[in-house]
């Protein structure tokens, strides 16, 4: 009732685990330790340079296509932070999800346009017609790892839909604090983007 399974053309041998659609905190409330437990057990190999976790975002959530393109500037302009946290090869992040180009200068709408015209293999896909999809996180069979990516994602997602742009680590570990999100918090640290 909470997943399907398909073929995935980035894998020469196994398949895809999809959620059904659902909120964040339904999200968070799957065992994921049981399932990786599982994947442990029966000697699933989901450390390959290939496998990511991809989180898909209904369009319907975004303010506007502005919010959209803040959430795109945020990854674009901390790249190499984002890659840390997401513990995805750079070398493989580069091949499946690819920062967007833009300027300090530019609007959040102008980051949406650069974004739209990136293709799919970008931090932040915008070529899905009812979501926007992040595809940057590594695929890891750690309970930890998932929890975190959906907080900082759920995170993130609330900070474009505010009225102004504002993005640095202390403020997404404070809206994680409030939130509950404690893995969260602990990626951060284990990652270096937080200090003690």
């Amino acid at each position: 009732d909470r997943f399907y399974f398909n073929s995935d053309g980035s894998l020469s041998h196994g398949f895809e685990a999809i959620t059904h659609p659902m909120s964040p905190s339904e999200m968070l409330k799957i065992d994921w330790e049981q399932i990786t437990n599982e994947m442990e057990n029966r000697y699933y190999d989901n450390d390959r340079d290939t496998a990511g976790i991809h989180i898909h975002i209904s369009r319907r959530f975004f303010h506007g296509e502005k919010n959209i393109g803040r959430l795109v500037r945020m990854f674009s302009e901390n790249y190499s932070e984002m890659i840390k946290f997401a513990r995805r090869p750079e070398h493989k992040a580069a091949d499946w999800a690819k920062c967007v180009r833009g300027t300090t200068r530019q609007y959040a709408i102008d980051w949406y346009e650069n974004a739209s015209r990136a293709g799919r293999y970008t931090a932040v896909n915008l070529q899905n017609d009812e979501t926007v999809e992040i595809r940057l996180f590594h695929s890891l069979a750690s309970r930890q790892h998932i929890m975190a990516c959906i907080q900082l994602t759920d995170v993130l997602t609330d900070m474009a839909n505010l009225d102004r742009y504002t993005f640095g680590w202390d403020i997404v570990n404070k809206r994680a604090k409030d939130k509950g999100y404690t893995e969260l918090q602990e990626q951060l640290l284990n990652v270096g983007l937080l200090h003690a």
